[in-house]
């Protein structure tokens, strides 16, 4: 436990000092940091993970994103879905929030967060659909 414990710290301090862009990495490094309940403030975690969403998605939408802004956006839904896994509520508040002042972003960013859920690419889909199907299983 001690280990993970420290190996959260300094996942959470790599993240927010020298900011990786690699996706991977990025994944990797939250879940390090998230492992371990109360290791990273979770304010600062929504504050950061929301600014990476909004300057990610704002209006005027380009037609077609161009790399740099689609690494951006790719680095942007990792933390988006750490965030919506984490605390479903806040996300739902932050988003809606934000809805309030730029809609159109708001709907482009919910249909690329709904996307890279469906690509499923750490199993995120399947574990809530298990889950889920372990509720229901519990109530019959």
């Amino acid at each position: 436990m001690f280990v993970r414990d420290a190996l959260a710290g300094v996942a959470w301090k790599h993240l927010t000092t020298f900011k990786p862009t690699q996706e991977n990495l990025v994944s990797r490094l939250l879940n390090a940091a998230l492992s371990v309940p109360g290791k990273v403030p979770q304010k600062d975690f929504e504050r950061i993970a929301l600014q990476k969403i909004t300057s990610a998605w704002k209006t005027p939408l380009p037609e077609s994103p161009d790399t740099p802004l689609q690494q951006q956006r790719s680095e942007a839904l990792t933390w988006a879905s750490r965030w919506l896994s984490s605390a479903p509520m806040k996300f739902r508040n932050s988003v809606n929030s934000w809805g309030l002042r730029d809609a159109l972003a708001v709907k482009a960013f919910l249909f690329d967060l709904a996307a890279d859920f469906g690509r499923d690419r750490e199993g995120v889909a399947a574990a809530i659909a298990t889950l889920l199907r372990n509720i229901r299983l519990e109530e019959d």
